[in-house]
């Protein structure tokens, strides 16, 4: 087989991901619901997965079209940093405001407090953010392992 039908392969498993990935946090695995007619900080974080996983899944299907191999290495960078992004800023690693509470204190995407819903569909959306990261080390290797036939 040739170089491009591996690579169209491997994206073809991004894109996937990249689908699963956008449909966790409000379909497969939902995050907590409004409380008090308020959306908590896990509803946030559902929309930023949801975001990365659709970003993965256009970067996808860019990969599977072009046959450019430093857009394709490119493309799969910016994967790795999105599905790193997507996990970071959920965990507070990278802190990201949004907006106050009634308190005035800052609010940040992010779980929350006690276990609920959200912090199973935070591991699941982890465990398909890692295997992004892993499929897209993949990709990268073999651009660079496999030769043009």
């Amino acid at each position: 087989m040739h170089k491009y039908r591996y690579l169209k392969i491997v994206s073809l498993i991004q894109a996937l991901l990249g689908l699963i990935l956008a449909a966790m946090s409000f379909i497969l695995v939902p995050v907590c619901p409004p409380m008090h007619g308020m959306h908590m900080s896990c509803f946030y974080t559902g929309i930023l997965v949801t975001c990365s996983g659709i970003i993965i899944l256009i970067l996808a299907a860019l990969n599977y079209f072009l046959q450019k191999d430093g857009w394709n290495k490119l493309i799969a960078l910016v994967q790795i940093i999105i599905a790193a992004l997507a996990y970071m800023i959920p965990s507070k690693i990278i802190p990201v405001a949004i907006g106050t509470n009634m308190q005035g204190h800052t609010r940040f995407i992010g779980l929350c407090m006690k276990p609920m819903p959200c912090w199973n569909s935070f591991r699941a959306s982890s465990i398909c953010l890692l295997l992004i990261v892993i499929i897209a080390l993949v990709y990268l290797a073999m651009q660079y392992v496999m030769k043009k036939d």
